[in-house]
């Protein structure tokens, strides 16, 4: 009986993740859509200045933390925080060409890459030009 009701969890489980990652996909299409309008936008009005909605950070903190650790698990050598932010901007559909846009994410993953530092997922140290490095733990 166990063995069943565990088997029909699972099955659930299953497809709910499935669903989270079409949807997933979907954001992220919608995202690079608005990208690309206002790519044209800006054709037409040159002082046009994008104004990303509300609705992008929204749901991301978790998210974000996965990207990150996903991020340094795919890097064959160790990174700095401003190197993750950059590349977890640009796996979100973030704009990372605005410069208060990359401070206010560089601070979430310094507390984020400090949070897993304490449960031991990552590891850092002071790597060359006094940068901190950050990588997997083993």
């Amino acid at each position: 009986m166990t063995d069943l009701v565990l088997e029909g969890l699972m099955k659930r489980r299953k497809e709910l993740v499935a669903e989270v990652r079409r949807c997933e996909a979907r954001l992220q299409g919608l995202f690079t859509d608005i990208d690309n309008v206002d790519g044209v936008i800006s054709q037409f009005d040159p002082a046009y200045k994008a104004i990303y909605p509300q609705i992008r950070g929204v749901g991301l903190s978790g998210h974000l933390t996965k990207t990150l650790l996903g991020i340094l698990r795919k890097s064959p050598e160790p990174m700095t925080i401003r190197t993750m932010t950059i590349a977890m901007m640009m796996n979100l559909g973030l704009d990372h060409q605005d410069r208060k846009r990359v401070a206010r994410a560089m601070e979430q993953t310094r507390t984020a890459m400090a949070r897993q530092k304490r449960n031991g997922t990552v590891v850092s140290e002071i790597g060359p030009n006094h940068a901190t490095m950050w990588w997997i733990a083993s």
